[in-house]
């Protein structure tokens, strides 16, 4: 089993956003007994295909476990089986990036979207994680924004 630790990291944000994103997905896996299995056998999948690497393109496990569980929760099928094909099938020929986005776990239509897959950050709605964790330079968030129509920014007042 590989595992990623950290020592003395610059970005102290970063770890209380690690931390929160754990929680997060204990969080989904109550919600939904059968996410666990399928993240499972999703990660077999792309690792088996080389698409487990995030920073070379692959998927992490946090966007796999937003991506699941966003279709789990759209989806009145139980069985991990059943479900693990509908997610193939709906992310493979349904799901179209330019009308729906992933915000909060949830798929949610979108007016007029860019083309490139939008997944928030329940934590940063605001932060499209895709981009994030597959950037070359993850801390260059400016081409990572969710696009307007996803959602409103809340004004401050002056």
């Amino acid at each position: 089993m590989k595992v990623d630790i950290t020592f003395e990291t610059e970005v102290v944000p970063d770890v209380r956003y690690s931390m929160l994103s754990t929680e997060l997905v204990k969080e989904l896996c109550k919600e939904n007994a059968s996410l666990a299995g399928m993240v499972i056998l999703f990660k077999k999948l792309l690792h088996r295909r080389g698409l487990d690497k995030p920073f070379f393109g692959g998927v992490s496990s946090y966007i796999l476990t937003i991506l699941a569980a966003a279709f789990l929760r759209s989806s009145p099928e139980k069985a991990i089986r059943k479900c693990f094909v509908g997610m193939l099938e709906y992310y493979g020929k349904i799901f179209d990036s330019r009308k729906m986005a992933v915000v909060g776990g949830f798929l949610v239509p979108i007016s007029s979207g860019q083309g490139n897959l939008f997944i928030s950050d329940p934590y940063r709605p605001y932060i499209n994680i895709c981009l994030l964790y597959t950037s070359p330079s993850p801390r260059d968030l400016s081409t990572s924004r969710m696009p307007s129509s996803a959602c409103k920014k809340k004004k401050k007042k002056k």
